[in-house]
């Protein structure tokens, strides 16, 4: 029998805005992603005005980055 651990220690599996890539997995839901394996989060705004944040891998957000007006 698997025991599971409480939700509060359970880890979240962030995920490509983009290609929908599941990003690797951490040792705990604090290691940086972005700069160990080079995902990138952003902060944008909903059509509400509400502020949600993206994940975009390592070459989604290359994408991203080219497409944005300098």
């Amino acid at each position: 029998m698997v025991k599971e651990p409480p939700a509060s220690e359970q880890r979240i599996t962030q995920r490509c805005v983009d290609c929908g890539t599941a990003a690797p997995k951490t040792e705990t839901n604090y290691t940086l992603i972005s700069s160990r394996y080079g995902w990138r989060l952003t902060r944008t705004l909903d059509a509400d005005g509400r502020r949600t944040l993206e994940w975009r891998c390592p070459g989604c957000y290359a994408l991203f980055r080219s497409k944005r007006p300098l």
